[in-house]
């Protein structure tokens, strides 16, 4: 075995010339820096390889570096074994050989990234990154063929433990970046290749997709493909996507009719959208492509009978005075119990605000529409979950709306009081503890109230004592927030 140890200035003769600096391996424009099979090489230094220079790594043992990298040009690793790749982003990065080529860290593809030979490309717990509009992936085959160089989202193995661990990103997908179908060249294991497609003509966005090898939560398990799909979005809401998956006879469960199946979509427990059904394409391996999908993540395939019991026709939300209104529009309702009105300010945890009881009528377009009393200032997003009257849950798409909060208030009536009776009515305030007192001409503390408010607007009736004389009043409100609100009230009864 070669040792070759880089630990001072010096330069390194291997096929071409390679000049360095001081701990420094600089491998320049047309430079070759290629590593036989039974070599090893350390590098105690950084290694810097410029536009044009090549590294060719045909030795298992791969490169030891102790600095940092720079790598702008190729790096190439062909052995006919297993290989680890440097932690570091690539700008073109050659996968060939046999065995597996493992990934260590995070990293980008800035160029291009070639697969060939057998060797598949390990991700682990790791994300491969191939960034930036013109950025490309070769050397597989194309949609609906077999490959024999993948992606594989896990760590090499079989099982649940095993697969849809890390995942490929692609990003800058749609109309501004990158148009038509991408494929994602990803498989859940060494042994099983399920590339998807993705075509986006939605807002343009980056998408990361990681494979495993069980059925879609929420599908029958004798009737689906053994395959799940997790597909995340990097801007969550704007995408519709067209979907395409590829599996093979043995990924199929005992029970799964080819002539018969779609792509459903899940929520991690049920099924919640599904494509229309359809005969699968392709020869073994098989392929089938739905559409309309605006939400992620898990997706599979199966001839399950599911029937989603509405179609969501719109979802739209606005301001109106201190309230948001949302309003939506069904079609094809089937045996629908009720509608869950749900508003999240992140986009990511939603919470439930109302529930609406189904029209229980069948016409083309049904309208619905809620009023929101306490939406939060700013930024609001809501959704609709339905639910059917067999527990088969769909959620909308979602609506977005600034919401601008008026200052808020608090005012007591009526002013003077009668009937030992006053409102206090809050709008627009925060939520907590509020603590009510009334004091008399001589400032002594006459009555005392402790109050819980939900946040927004509310009213709230008080009784006061019968005991208390005709005279006029002070009464102080003062809230979570350090605030005082001060009213000036007369008893008169």
């Amino acid at each position: 075995m070669k040792l070759i140890s880089i630990s001072t200035l010096l330069f390194l003769s291997v096929q071409f010339l390679c000049s360095s600096a001081t701990a420094q391996l600089y491998l320049s424009n047309g430079d070759t820096l290629f590593i036989s099979p039974g070599e090893q090489i350390f590098i105690d230094a950084d290694l810097e390889v410029a536009e044009g220079a090549t590294i060719i790594n045909h030795a298992a043992a791969g490169i030891n570096l102790t600095g940092t990298a720079g790598i702008q040009g190729k790096i190439d690793y062909s052995a006919l074994a297993n290989q680890y790749i440097l932690p570091y982003h690539h700008k073109t990065l050659h996968i060939g050989g046999s065995g597996n080529k493992l990934l260590t860290a995070d990293i980008n593809i800035s160029d291009h990234l070639q697969l060939g030979g057998t060797a598949k490309l390990i991700t682990g717990n790791y994300l491969l990154a191939l960034s930036g509009n013109n950025s490309t992936i070769s050397g597989t085959h194309a949609f609906g063929i077999n490959a024999d160089s993948w992606i594989v989202t896990g760590n090499g193995n079989s099982g649940e433990n095993n697969t849809g661990l890390g995942g490929l990103k692609i990003t800058g997908i749609g109309n501004s970046g990158r148009s038509g179908n991408i494929l994602f060249p990803v498989g859940p294991s060494i042994f099983n290749y399920n590339p998807v497609t993705i075509l986006n003509t939605g807002t343009t966005d980056d998408y990361t997709v990681a494979v495993n090898d069980q059925v879609v939560p929420g599908a029958d398990i004798t009737k689906s493909v053994e395959a799940t799909w997790n597909i995340s979005e990097a801007v969550n809401g704007g995408s519709n996507i067209e979907l395409g998956t590829q599996w093979t006879a043995a990924d199929e469960a005992g029970n799964f009719m080819r002539p018969a199946c779609r792509i459903v979509h899940s929520d991690g427990t049920a099924i919640d959208y599904n494509a229309a059904v359809a005969a699968a394409d392709g020869n073994d391996p098989f392929t089938r492509t739905g559409a309309g999908f605006t939400s992620f993540s898990p997706f599979g395939v199966t001839s399950d009978g599911i029937v989603l019991p509405v179609t969501f026709i719109r979802i739209v939300a606005y301001q109106l005075q201190e309230t948001v209104q949302v309003e939506w529009e069904t079609a094809a309702e089937t045996a629908i119990s009720y509608y869950e009105v749900q508003r999240s300010t992140d986009n990511i945890r939603f919470i439930k605000v109302g529930r609406v009881a189904a029209a229980a009528i069948t016409n083309y377009l049904v309208p619905y529409n809620f009023t929101d009393a306490a939406p939060q200032n700013g930024l609001n997003y809501y959704r609709i979950k339905s639910v059917g009257t067999n527990g088969v849950i769909k959620f909308s798409s979602i609506a977005k709306v600034i919401y601008a909060a008026k200052p808020g208030s608090i005012s007591a009536y009526p002013n003077p009081v009668v009937d030992n009776k006053i409102t206090v009515e809050f709008k627009n305030k925060k939520a907590g503890v509020y603590n009510i007192s009334l004091l008399n001409t001589n400032g002594a503390l006459v009555y005392q109230k402790k109050m819980i408010h939900d946040g927004g607007n509310y009213k709230y009736i008080l009784p006061l004592p019968a005991t208390l004389a005709r005279e006029l009043y002070q009464m102080n409100i003062d809230g979570p927030d350090g605030t005082r609100t001060q009213l000036k009230i007369m008893i008169h009864y």
